[in-house]
């Protein structure tokens, strides 16, 4: 069965599935970062806001390891009751910057392959990626995140530049999102689940030649390169190494941060970076294809 079938045919099982719901099935095409367009499958009942969007390029990929059609549309049902009852967040009134102020973030992309996704969007750009301004709400325990972009239309509305966003959306960004910052040996030990495997861990990462390398991201570890930007955190982890660091983007969703006197070269740097990108990430999480260098001496970022 090829894709677009697929995508008929379950469209198909879960309209007949909410014949009785008075819901409306529809699939719309959705251009998320790095320009990935996906089919989202929206439940609208009774003209409620459908929640949540289920893309179909994912559960394409179970039914190609085996799950049926009606399996795959019973799950989408599942997904969305558990949620349709959810409480929407608590969005600002976006035409009032006054209320909107206190939830504006930010998310860093490459510029160039996120021309559509970003063609109407506030941005600023930093060498060749993009700051984005959002909208964001953090809902529940569980820290479900929301969040929609500013526009150059609303930044019009509003009467302000993307300058006067910046230092208000990265202020923002660390106090809902968080940051998360840590050596990536720690990280490691963090991930093992039994005593054994921590303790081998902890014996091959006990090298007293091996330079300190720190992940940066924020607490949901989704979107959080932009913490790359928190200069004052950059700072006062080059004073406490007291060297320069390299800026080494994993991905969109976090950045890895380098002494420069270590013994890792940039133009190693640059090559693991390359690497990674073509065989690790998928495309959606593709940030930049080279290492920036922090300046501790003149607290900048350069490319």
């Amino acid at each position: 069965m090829t894709y677009q079938e697929f995508v008929n045919d379950v469209k198909k099982r879960v309209t007949e599935k909410t014949a009785a719901r008075n819901a409306r099935v529809t699939i719309m095409q959705m251009v998320k970062a790095n320009d990935r367009v996906r089919d989202g499958l929206l439940i609208v009942e009774n003209e409620r806001d459908p929640s949540p969007t289920i893309y179909l390029d994912d559960l394409y990929e179970w039914h190609q390891e085996g799950i049926s059609q009606e399996e795959i549309a019973e799950q989408i049902l599942q997904i969305h009751d558990s949620h349709k009852n959810m409480p929407l967040p608590p969005f600002p009134d976006f035409r009032s910057f006054e209320k909107a102020k206190h939830s504006i973030t930010c998310k860093l992309f490459n510029t160039k392959v996120n021309e559509k996704y970003l063609e109407d969007a506030a941005t600023i750009e930093f060498f060749d990626l993009s700051v984005a301004f959002y909208c964001t709400a953090v809902v529940g325990r569980e820290k479900h995140v929301f969040s929609s972009k500013v526009t150059e239309e609303m930044l019009e509305q509003w009467g302000k530049t993307t300058r006067d966003l910046f230092p208000l959306a990265m202020s923002n960004t660390a106090g809902m999102l968080g940051v998360y910052l840590k050596e990536v040996k720690e990280v490691f030990l963090e991930m093992a689940d039994l005593q054994e495997e921590k303790d081998i861990l902890q014996d091959a990462l006990e090298d007293g030649e091996r330079s300190p390398m720190y992940l940066l991201s924020n607490e949901p570890r989704r979107f959080g390169a932009v913490n790359m930007l928190q200069y004052e955190l950059l700072q006062d982890l080059s004073e406490e190494l007291e060297d320069d660091l390299y800026i080494i983007p994993s991905s969109i969703h976090e950045v890895l941060l380098v002494p420069v006197h270590s013994r890792l070269s940039r133009e190693e740097a640059d090559a693991m970076v390359r690497d990674v990108n073509r065989n690790i990430l998928g495309t959606e999480d593709i940030l930049s294809d080279h290492v920036y260098l922090y300046s501790r001496l003149e607290n900048r970022i350069t490319a």
